[in-house]
């Protein structure tokens, strides 16, 4: 698997990146496309050239980015609907109305697919398996947008905080 990845890795990155526009989206694709050739080659398949090995890596990253570019423009009603449906935290009235104005303000400065993860885990206590239903990608990538973006956002608060 180090071969593989140390050989490909920057490329696919590259390449999916080129495609789709989001890195993040683009690592998650070279880290599906590896998995899957090392599951290949583990499961008995085997190449009887480099040239053919390489075909079979590019055009399974090339299948993968497809997979996720359709996923990344499809059903967008059904995440805007999911969205407009939260409560919105600048309407909650209490004694902490400023804190919950400060985290929604840094919610929104979140990436759209990072903030969502993380509104739909907290606010209404979703799985990562429920999450990625809903996102229209994996459970593991719900866990990486969720965990990404309470990353970000704590750096956002953090940052405001020194202010």
């Amino acid at each position: 698997m180090d071969d593989l990845y140390k050989k490909y890795w920057k490329s696919l990155v590259n390449d999916g990146y080129k495609k789709i526009g989001d890195f993040q989206i683009a690592e998650d694709c070279a880290q599906e496309t590896l998995a899957f050739v090392y599951k290949t080659i583990e499961g008995g398949k085997s190449f009887e050239t480099h040239e053919e090995l390489t075909a079979f890596v590019y055009r399974t990253n090339a299948n993968v980015v497809l997979h996720a570019l359709r996923n990344k423009y499809s059903n967008k009603t059904d995440v805007v609907d999911i969205e407009n449906s939260m409560p919105n935290l600048k309407d909650t009235k209490n004694e902490t109305s400023t804190d919950y104005t400060a985290l929604y303000d840094a919610l929104s400065r979140l990436p759209f697919h990072y903030a969502l993860a993380v509104r739909l885990r907290i606010e209404n206590g979703l799985s990562y398996k429920e999450i990625g239903e809903k996102m229209n990608c994996s459970g593991e990538g719900a866990r990486k947008y969720v965990t990404r973006g309470l990353k970000e956002l704590r750096e956002i608060l953090e940052a405001e905080k020194n202010v």
